[in-house]
């Protein structure tokens, strides 16, 4: 299936690396209220490290997820400005600064899985999915902001996402190292 960034719907499995404690209540509830005045998703705060892998037997997925983690190490991770594009997973975000650390996280995972790197990939965290008008994306880039406390990441989540948001299950939680 062609990716289209405009669809809902995505496919297969997604890596996730996502916050805790008090960065990530403060984002989940930017991610809530931002889901109520936009009637969007609810999602757990993440950035994703590999996304659509595609569907086959689960337990092979956890396996390869549980090979990537035993090589990682806690990552610290820090978020930018509010950024929007014309894509529904992407209406708001925050891209990660540490984009070369994150692309060769990647690329390592892309590996363990025998997927191509995406050479678009970019590190964010998202905090609005849609398909909104640009002009409502930058009123809210003006009104909202996102914390620049760095979090570090531990743990890799990995989500079955075929469908949309609200039907994405996560399946397993994988610490590092």
């Amino acid at each position: 299936m062609e990716f289209n960034p405009q669809s809902n719907e995505t496919t297969g499995y997604h890596l996730f690396l996502m916050p805790k404690g008090s960065v990530a209540e403060e984002l989940q509830q930017t991610i809530n209220q931002l889901a109520e005045e936009y009637n969007g998703p609810i999602f757990p705060p993440h950035v994703t490290l590999l996304a659509r892998i595609p569907e086959g037997d689960e337990t092979l997925v956890i396996q390869k997820a549980r090979e990537l983690a035993s090589v990682m190490q806690p990552i610290p991770l820090s978020l930018g400005e509010l950024q929007s594009e014309d894509s529904y997973f992407k209406a708001l975000y925050s891209a990660v600064h540490e984009q070369e650390e994150m692309r060769a996280l990647h690329e390592k995972a892309c590996a363990v899985f025998g997927m191509q790197p995406d050479s678009a990939y970019e590190a964010h965290l998202s905090l609005l999915y849609g398909n909104y008008p640009e002009e409502h994306k930058a009123q809210t880039r003006a009104h909202h902001s996102v914390s620049h406390e760095p979090f570090v990441v531990t743990e890799l989540h990995v989500f079955r996402t075929k469908g949309t948001v609200e039907e994405w299950v996560e399946i397993e939680a994988v610490p590092f190292g």
